[in-house]
């Protein structure tokens, strides 16, 4: 059964229906004050599916809807000059990156924020953090103390969860870079590498464009609280 979506011109979901004659709720989305459509605006004869199954509000995302109109062919509204969705912003910052690692993943980070492609915004996120605490860790020890973030018996780098236990215990040694380095920033990490864990290992997990949006800042004080940190004990090292 076809479910069919009211949807803003920057493809917030605003209703779902499997009548399109009831699809209509607000005339206006709430979030960004863009009108509300139901078809194609272009031909003004496509109905805007959310799905080709029936589904709920809740469970439609922007990546879910068409790019193109099925029955004219035009891009709607919400799709990018190369038939990509566009999301308003970015999910983290560069204030504070350093490096060709830093920005090509930063870049990703948002590319992926942009066009709607949640899972891989915290995959990435998580990476970012990984590598960032890897080097905090490895600036201020160096090799005399190289178990803080390598695994001498297997030849790697720590699992992620061992690399948040040892920035944890090291807050005091750290603390000299940054005074942000609190217990309370480390457990929005634990929340993120969570997430982060969810999207790479699960089938069935996802998070919505609301849930993503509303990470953004928060991510954005983590990474940034990181990557200054590592460019003091890189400058102080």
């Amino acid at each position: 059964m076809t479910t069919y979506a009211q949807v803003c011109l920057n493809g917030h979901i605003l209703n779902t229906s499997p009548n399109p004659e009831y699809i209509r709720e607000h005339d206006f989305c709430e979030d960004c004050g863009q009108e509300g459509i139901t078809e194609c605006p272009e031909c003004e004869d496509q109905k805007i599916i959310a799905s080709d199954q029936n589904v709920t509000t809740d469970d439609v995302t922007r990546s879910d809807l068409d790019l193109f109109c099925r029955s004219c062919g035009t891009g709607f509204p919400w799709t990018g000059e190369n038939g990509i969705i566009i999301r308003e912003g970015v999910f983290v910052d560069d204030d504070y990156v350093s490096g060709t690692f830093d920005r090509q993943t930063v870049e990703e980070i948002n590319r992926c924020y942009r066009i709607g492609a949640n899972s891989a915004v915290l995959v990435l996120y998580r990476k970012l953090l990984e590598n960032t605490i890897i080097e905090i860790l490895r600036g201020h020890y160096g090799t005399d103390s190289i178990e803080k973030f390598f695994d001498t018996e297997n030849n790697q780098f720590h699992r992620f969860s061992v690399l948040v236990s040892e920035l944890e215990s090291s807050k005091s040694d750290l603390g000299q870079y940054s005074d942000n380095l609190t217990s309370s920033l480390i457990a929005r990490i634990w929340e993120f590498k969570g997430d982060g864990d969810a999207m790479a290992h699960s089938i069935k997990y996802e998070v919505n464009d609301d849930e993503l949006e509303g990470m953004s800042s928060e991510a954005a004080h983590v990474a940034n609280v990181l990557l200054e940190a590592r460019n003091e004990v890189q400058r102080a090292n």
